[in-house]
C-alpha cells in the first residue's frame, strides 16, 4: 500500500476511534447530568416541602392565637353583658318593689 494512503487510513481509523470515544464520553456526561438534575430536583422538592410545612405550622399557630384572643374578648364581653343584665334586673326589682310599696 502506498505510504500516503496508509497514513490516511490510519488517520481515518484514529478519527473514528476518537469519535466513538467522544460519543461514549458524551453519553456518560449526559447520563451524569440527568442523575445530577434528578438529585437536585429531589433536594429542591424536599426543601420546598419543609418550607411549606414550616409556613403552614406558623400560619396555623397564628390562627390559633387569634382565635384564642377573640374567644377571650368574647368571653369578657359576655361576662360584661351578664353583669349588666344582673344589675338591671336588680334595679328593676327594686323599682318594682318601690312601686308596689307606694301602691299599698
Amino acid at each position: 500500500m502506498h505510504p500516503e494512503i496508509e497514513r490516511i487510513v490510519v488517520c481515518d481509523e484514529e478519527a473514528r476511534s476518537r469519535v466513538e470515544e467522544a460519543s461514549i464520553e458524551a453519553r456518560r456526561i449526559q447520563h451524569q447530568a440527568e442523575e445530577d438534575a434528578k438529585a437536585l430536583k429531589g433536594q429542591m422538592e424536599k426543601g420546598l416541602e419543609e418550607y411549606r410545612q414550616k409556613e403552614l405550622s406558623r400560619i396555623i399557630q397564628q390562627a390559633r392565637e387569634q382565635a384564642r384572643q377573640k374567644e377571650e374578648k368574647t368571653r369578657q364581653y359576655c361576662e360584661g353583658l351578664r353583669k349588666r343584665a344582673e344589675n338591671e334586673l336588680q334595679g328593676l326589682g327594686q323599682e318594682f318593689l318601690d312601686l308596689f310599696l307606694r301602691a299599698i
